[in-house]
């Protein structure tokens, strides 16, 4: 009977995916999250007591990011209980040492949202894309009577690619955009415009790239080239819509019979993993007119020769195969860790049940009588869930796999665009002239001044590039340099100031600013946390420098360094290299604040780890009490007493099964994970110290001056 009522609730989870595909919600449960809170309350409760007395006496063996605990309160709060159940015993058996290759891994940690999982309330299958970073549309700070911006755009246009090529993207969008206004010429304007709408797609602004496109059309003749070519970049932008379900419908006549558009919807099937449909289209375009577009097809038709055969894993035989034998289903999809996982926990959770039922009492057996029946469910759901998923991720790899080929050949669609449309497009080449006029470096260099000095920051960038670009020689390379640094720095943007101030290191080591320069560098590289690159220029300045307020100032930082790294000693080494006539007076008395704050550092109160550990040696709990933890302390305490009350147990009872079980399974970890937790307490306990000590020293700076606070920017 309970196998015959598992099989029908196979099926209905089963059913689960085409009904998810609707965004239907056919458990019939109440959708408010108020009701949702409280129907799942039982078992966020037994996952929050999970987390505390299990996860958080134990050593760190989960091998996921989310943790198991975390992972199922988030399914709690995702979903109805009943799949936040399944999930949740499901991940304990996928949490082993077997799924190496299985997740994406990221900082020792292997990748598994709560979303991934979920058979029904999840319209889409969760995939690891790879995010992009977005601009925003600049506000204009032009002003239209400048001459040097507005009577020469043939300049402005040479400097906007040459932006584009550094990759300086929101400046050349900038400068195409003032390009495409009104007061400029047709040609200008409509070279501007194709020009902006193609970066404003490779930053993946979809809907202005398209409204771009889409203004040429306007600006043009109905049956004009750039109206073709316009059309065609509106048509395959919209193709890239990552959340359109619907086909792009295409009605320009000039464009319907075009093979590109067939081709960039063969593309768009294809993205959908509907490799059916895309080799149909391949197969016609294979013996299409246009050469280039018939060997792409043939290209990528041969890759998909075999992908179909590969994707054949049905959810609802993999389940029926677990509902018989616990883990079956898993070998059935491929997923041979995971099924011996299972296998094992659900077994020995059915054998540890029965002997329960038989010996009692009767809570030990109704506890392990439910954790059988979590395993055994969540096993069979997650078998279910294996199908799907390695049929998602033999998509996924056909797709990774074309497009890896199809990039190689310069083949992709926005490949095969940029070729058709070459002469439309930003360049992309390395060599190209560079515009050099006196007038316009001069006028740009004067308007950077000014920007700079009424902090007009953004403005300032833009005007001391142009000035970079525009200047024959070298001139005031360094000041607009210098000055082009501190802009971006107050823009935070901080890696591409870095870049300035290294210029001036490599082509300017004669200049004024160099002093200035190699401070700033170091500054920017301590609030990165990067002490080796800031000790490297502070070293540096003081062994060059005749420059004696630069020289304390370096020394001033290199005794920051070593405050934040809490070496107290070697802070205090460096304060007695101090010259007091030659500090400045605030910065005097800032080193005399910290001199004297430092006179206390014995008063620091650390605990031992050691000590800690070898308190807990003895009575559980008792380090971390020691280092200040002391709810944690008594959950070590219980845990480990009850392990240890059930193995005297065993012991008396000569139950040798149950002894060695509850050894290898339960106390070595929990025991050393108890021994573990006592040393790191005690170690964070001191960190959090030296830190309060650390703040107090950068509260006594910042009263005498904010400015001597070396994370400030000045």
């Amino acid at each position: 009977m309970i196998p015959a009522l598992f099989f029908i609730v196979i099926m209905l989870l089963h059913a689960e995916l085409a009904c998810a595909e609707k965004n239907e919600n056919i458990t019939g449960l109440p959708s408010s999250p108020g009701i949702r809170r409280l129907l799942s309350l039982p078992g966020r409760s037994a996952v929050g007591f999970y987390k505390f007395f299990i996860t958080n006496q134990d050593i760190p063996t989960c091998n996921f990011e989310p943790t198991c605990s975390m992972f199922s309160l988030g399914a709690y709060k995702t979903t109805d209980p009943f799949q936040a159940t399944f999930m949740s015993f499901d991940r304990l058996t996928r949490c082993n040492y077997w799924i190496y290759g299985e997740y994406p891994f990221h900082k020792g940690k292997f990748i598994d949202p709560v979303e991934n999982h979920m058979l029904w309330g999840s319209k889409h299958l969760a995939t690891s894309e790879k995010s992009h970073d977005t601009i925003d549309l600049i506000t204009s700070q032009y002003d239209p009577n400048n001459v040097a911006e507005s009577s020469n755009p043939e300049a402005n246009l040479a400097f906007a690619e040459a932006m584009y090529r550094e990759g300086e993207t929101a400046l050349a969008l900038e400068e195409y955009l003032q390009l495409s206004g009104d007061k400029y010429s047709g040609d200008i304007r409509i070279q501007a415009l194709f020009h902006s709408g193609w970066i404003l797609y490779e930053t993946e602004r979809i809907d202005d790239s398209a409204r771009t496109f889409g203004k040429i059309k306007t600006l043009t003749e109905t049956d004009s080239n750039e109206t073709r070519d316009a059309s065609l970049l509106v048509y395959f932008v919209r193709t890239q819509q990552k959340q359109n379900d619907t086909p792009v419908m295409y009605t320009d006549n000039v464009l319907n019979q075009s093979s590109v558009i067939k081709y960039i919807s063969v593309w768009e099937n294809l993205q959908k993993y509907e490799f059916a449909a895309a080799r149909q289209e391949l197969g016609n375009l294979a013996h299409s007119p246009d050469a280039e577009i018939a060997e792409a097809s043939r290209t990528i038709l041969e890759k998909m020769e075999y992908s179909e055969k590969t994707i054949h894993k049905k959810g609802w035989i993999s389940g029926t195969f677990s509902l018989f034998a616990p883990g079956l289903g898993r070998v059935y999809t491929g997923r041979y860790g995971d099924a011996a996982f299972s296998s094992g926990a659900t077994l020995g959770t059915m054998g540890l049940a029965y002997r329960a039922v038989q010996s009692g009492p009767w809570t030990k057996a109704a506890f392990f009588c439910g954790t059988a029946a979590g395993f055994y469910a969540g096993n069979v759901y997650g078998s279910i869930l294996s199908a799907r998923n390695e049929n998602h991720r033999k998509k996924e790899s056909i797709f990774a796999t074309l497009k890896i080929e199809a990039e190689s050949q310069n083949i992709l669609p926005h490949q095969i665009i940029r070729q058709c449309l070459a002469h439309r497009l930003p360049s992309g080449e390395k060599e190209k002239e560079v515009y050099k006029d006196n007038y316009l470096a001069s006028q740009s260099l004067s308007s950077g001044n000014t920007a700079f000095s009424n902090k007009q920051w953004r403005q300032a960038v833009r005007c001391y590039h142009r000035y970079l670009y525009f200047s024959p020689e070298h001139g005031a390379h360094d000041i607009a340099l210098f000055r082009l640094g501190k802009s971006l720095e107050y823009l935070g943007e901080e890696q591409k100031a870095v870049l300035q101030y290294e210029q001036i290191l490599d082509a300017f080591p004669k200049s004024e600013y160099i002093d200035e320069t190699r401070i700033t560098l170091a500054h920017l590289h301590f609030r990165e946390n990067d002490s080796v690159r800031a000790n490297l220029e502070l070293d540096d300045e003081i062994t060059y420098s005749i420059n004696s307020e630069y020289t304390a100032k370096a020394r001033y930082l290199k005794t920051w360094i070593y405050l934040r790294d809490y070496n107290w000693n070697g802070a205090q080494l460096w304060l007695d290299k101090y010259e007091t006539d030659t500090v400045l007076t605030n910065m005097r008395y800032a080193v005399s604040a910290i001199d004297t704050r430092l006179q206390n550092k014995h008063k620091i109160k650390h605990k031992s780890p050691g000590l800690a550990r070898f308190l807990s040696i003895f009575v559980p709990g008792l380090g971390q009490t020691y280092a200040g933890k002391p709810w944690n302390g008594l959950g070590a305490f219980l845990v480990n007493g009850s392990i240890i009350y059930s193995m005297a147990h065993s012991v008396e009872s000569e139950n040798w099964l149950d002894t060695g079980l509850i050894t290898v399974l339960l106390f070595h970890r929990f025991y050393l994970g108890n021994l573990y937790n006592a040393e790191r307490f005690s170690h964070d306990y001191n960190i959090e110290q030296n830190e309060r000590f650390f703040k107090t020293i950068r509260n006594d700076v910042r009263a005498i001056d904010t400015g001597l606070d070396p994370y400030t920017l000045n």
